[in-house]
């Protein structure tokens, strides 16, 4: 893959773009570049873009810088306001000489700007999910848990209640020695919760365990 510097002038708006930037660089400022290209070149409608990044300040963010450069451009293409010193909205206003068409189409994005799909990508899987609530066999009213940490211990909790509720003697005696807790076996299992492709190999059947913990309290009395 070749690296080149960017110019979201001509960046291809068609295929996949990977673009490598750190802190402080300018994402937003890119993206309302390419977002204004898409408008006027690719003739979209913001109902056609998707806009996605990581947190709801993010995409509060986001939107707000959307629609002031929509604004700034549809100043730029009607004259009232000339930003001679915005180079990007120079050059996009030498690429598109019929300035009454580009005008019309700032304006229609403007105007339905309050429809435009910039979300979280949990917001965008959420309402993909409750859009295909049919196909996908869900519900049709759900709630999105953005942290489901209480739901993983009530688990954790619930488990250690069952298996070790009538356990013998001696294994209760190592976990006390060992200081083990419902938190450590949530915590040796926390990396894999969130990786739902992983196959689970069991170590043995709950016979096998039975019966060496039996042999171990026998032992052990």
């Amino acid at each position: 893959m070749k690296i080149r510097s960017l110019n979201p002038m001509k960046t291809p708006l068609a295929g996949k773009s990977l673009i490598e930037a750190s802190a402080g660089t300018g994402k937003t400022w890119t993206i309302a570049a390419l977002y204004l290209r898409l408008i006027l070149a690719q003739e979209l409608t913001v109902q056609q873009i998707l806009v996605v990044t990581f947190t709801n300040a993010a995409t509060a963010e986001l939107r707000d810088r959307l629609r002031q450069r929509l604004a700034q451009a549809h100043e730029k293409f009607t004259g009232i306001g000339d930003h001679q010193d915005d180079a990007f909205l120079n050059d996009l206003y030498d690429a598109f000489p019929d300035r009454e068409q580009a005008a019309r189409r700032l304006l229609i994005a403007l105007r339905n700007f309050d429809e435009c799909a910039v979300f979280t990508i949990h917001g965008f899987c959420g309402l993909l999910l409750k859009e295909a609530a049919l196909e996908s066999g869900l519900p049709l009213e759900q709630e999105m848990q953005m942290d489901d940490s209480d739901l993983r211990q009530r688990i954790a909790d619930d488990f250690w209640r069952r298996r070790f509720r009538d356990a013998p003697p001696a294994l209760l005696d190592l976990l006390r020695r060992k200081s083990i807790t419902p938190e450590d076996l949530l915590a040796d299992v926390a990396d894999a919760v969130s990786k739902p492709y992983l196959a689970i190999h069991h170590g043995g059947d709950a016979a096998d365990f039975d019966q060496l913990a039996r042999l171990l309290n026998d032992a052990w009395e």
